[in-house]
C-alpha cells in the first residue's frame, strides 16, 4: 500500500567526468613526509600572564585562557576583536555592532 502512495523516482546514470590524457604523460605529485610524533595541537605549557616572567601554566594559581600564535594563524585572527570570538566568557562590541537595548 505504501509503495502505491510514494512517488516514483527514476534514476539517471551520469557518465564519470575525467580529464583527457595529455600525450600519455603521468602526473607525478610531490612527495610528503608523515611522522609518528604525538600532536600537541594548540597546547601551551607556559605563560607570561600575571607574573611577567615565564611560568609553567600548572604553577599559576589563577584560571587563565591561553591562545597560541599557531591558533591565531590558523583562524586568521589579526586583531583582538577577531581573536576574542574564539575565547570563553568574552564579548566584542564596537562602533559597527548593534547596541543591546
Amino acid at each position: 500500500m505504501v509503495a502505491l502512495l510514494a512517488p516514483q523516482l527514476h534514476a539517471q546514470a551520469v557518465p564519470p567526468v575525467g580529464l583527457p590524457a595529455k600525450d600519455g604523460k603521468v602526473l607525478e605529485l610531490s612527495p610528503f613526509v608523515t611522522t609518528a610524533e604525538a600532536d600537541r595541537g594548540y597546547a601551551a605549557t607556559s605563560s607570561l600572564a600575571g607574573t611577567r616572567i615565564r611560568t609553567d601554566l600548572r604553577d599559576i594559581a589563577n584560571s587563565i585562557s591561553v591562545v597560541t600564535s599557531d591558533f591565531m594563524k590558523d583562524v586568521n585572527a589579526t586583531d583582538s576583536a577577531s581573536l576574542l570570538v574564539y575565547t570563553a566568557n568574552t564579548e566584542t562590541a564596537g562602533h559597527s555592532s548593534k547596541s543591546l537595548d
